[in-house]
């Protein structure tokens, strides 16, 4: 009987050691995507309409188009009881590049900021008060795969610094293959801080508002910032203006330096000057010159009194030519000028080649702030975003073209040939200019005319024309040259 003892215990052991095993708890680890979804969930009824149900019901395509570092932020948000509108927004704040994100710097800085020396330190700079932070910002919270095509899209052209946030956003709203489109444009739109209405972190309204009252600098987005920057340029509480090309932003305005692109005559201390006098003799935006004791001004350039008194040809310096040269046109003892392509040298002086092929290269552009209504061209008060058409026409021939669009800008700089290779007889038979307001839905035409050129204008020098208003347009104008294939 004995012997059966250790079996009988066995028995009885098993169980209960089986009991115990099957009462302990076996913990359940969520993925990332799962903890944010579980906690985006957690604020439903709270945070309901609008974009916070159209986010809400696509939470694990949101999940895959961010970071890991982005992915725990907003995680981390939602459980301390906020709303989508603010914690998606939140995952911007110091967020950590990624290698893809570290190249589209790199080609920002290689070709849409070529030049500027602080472009890669600047370019996820996070936003401060009265900042909008670097230009790729916007793109912290994205996984790479969702910004694959920013690059290509957005980084890859000169000029592309201007208006690159919105393209690198739209560029990645159309990599979103996981998100419904409703939900896409929410993501993105809350990102560009475009809503009229923004939520507070317990999911109310707040209504801010930038405006001349309260706003020393220029408004954006809402956002009174501080006026001095080539991006965001004012004062007084109006749009803030983005200062293209080369212009920067000097006392709360764009401006331009001094130089062929912006001055016939010639440049002293930054400041345009006719140039045909004595002290201050130059053309064509050179440096002035002051012409010597036994010299005098003429056309731009300094001759010596004495040839111009003897010469009947003209002078270069103290030295009398012939003056039939394409190289050295002139007479009268004038200062001998270079005609350049496409002109020959007359008995009046240069004359043009009608045959000869030019470039229409548009340089810029002034633009009302306000359309012909007194109304901001762009929703929310917002300045226009400029782009130009060329057309020129002879008989059944004629050419066209458009430039790319500048943002935020009533001075835009596109320095663009707009029509290339044209006959000097078609531009002097029909040419004109339009400018129009880019816009996501519609573009508004902004104004423009037909300008009509002379032989004269076909020098290589800015040129400018004034297009009056029109019952559709406002009054603008256009600095454009005329050069020479």
């Amino acid at each position: 009987m004995s012997s059966r003892w250790p079996w009988l215990l066995f028995a009885v052991a098993v169980p209960s050691a089986i009991a115990i095993a099957c009462s302990a708890e076996v913990p359940v680890t969520s993925t990332p995507e799962e903890a944010f979804c579980d906690a985006m969930s957690s604020v439903r009824d709270k945070c309901s309409g609008g974009c916070e149900q159209a986010l809400g019901n696509e939470c694990s395509g949101l999940a895959s188009t961010l970071t890991k570092e982005g992915l725990q932020r907003a995680t981390d948000c939602f459980l301390s009881g906020a709303c989508a509108s603010v914690c998606l927004s939140k995952t911007l704040v110091d967020l950590p590049p990624t290698e893809g994100q570290s190249k589209i710097r790199d080609a920002y800085c290689n070709t849409c900021a070529k030049g500027q020396a602080t472009c890669a330190a600047d370019f996820f700079t996070a936003p401060r008060p009265g900042t909008q932070g670097g230009a790729g910002v916007p793109l912290l919270a994205f996984s790479d795969d969702a910004t694959s095509a920013v690059a290509a899209e957005c980084a890859s052209q000169e000029g592309c610094q201007l208006g690159f946030s919105t393209c690198a956003l739209d560029a990645t709203k159309k990599k979103m293959s996981a998100l419904k489109e409703s939900a896409a444009e929410c993501l993105v739109r809350g990102l560009r801080s475009e809503e009229g209405e923004r939520r507070a972190p317990d999911g109310g309204a707040i209504v801010v508002t930038c405006t001349k009252a309260n706003c020393a600098g220029c408004c954006r987005d809402d956002l009174c910032l501080v006026g001095n920057q080539k991006d965001a340029c004012g004062i007084g509480g109006g749009s803030c203006e983005t200062c293209s090309g080369t212009a920067t932003c000097e006392g709360a305005a764009c401006k331009l330096p001094c130089g062929p692109d912006t001055c016939a005559g010639c440049c002293e201390n930054n400041e345009c000057k006719e140039g045909n006098t004595k002290d201050s003799c130059g053309k064509a935006g050179a440096a002035c010159t002051k012409c010597g004791a036994s010299f005098a001004c003429s056309d731009g350039s300094c001759v010596d009194t004495s040839c111009k008194a003897t010469c009947a040809g003209c002078c270069t310096g103290s030295t009398c030519l012939g003056g039939t040269a394409a190289s050295a046109c002139g007479k009268s003892g004038n200062a001998c000028i270079d005609c350049g392509k496409g002109r020959t040298c007359a008995a009046t002086g240069c004359a043009l080649d009608q045959n000869a092929l030019f470039d229409v290269v548009l340089q810029s552009s002034l633009v009302p702030a306000t359309n012909k209504s007194a109304s901001a061209w762009d929703f929310g008060g917002g300045l226009p975003d400029p782009y130009a058409k060329g057309y020129s026409s002879l008989g059944a021939t004629s050419h066209s073209g458009t430039s790319a669009f500048i943002a935020d800008t009533t001075f835009p700089q596109w320095n663009y040939t707009i029509l290339a290779s044209v006959p000097a007889r078609e531009l002097l038979s029909s040419f004109s200019i339009e400018v129009w307001d880019d816009d996501y839905d519609f573009d508004d035409f902004v104004g423009g005319c037909a300008i009509r050129l002379d032989a004269a204008m076909f020098d290589g020098a800015l040129k400018s024309a004034k297009c009056p208003a029109t019952p559709s347009g406002v009054e603008l104008t256009v600095y454009f040259r005329l050069v020479a294939k």
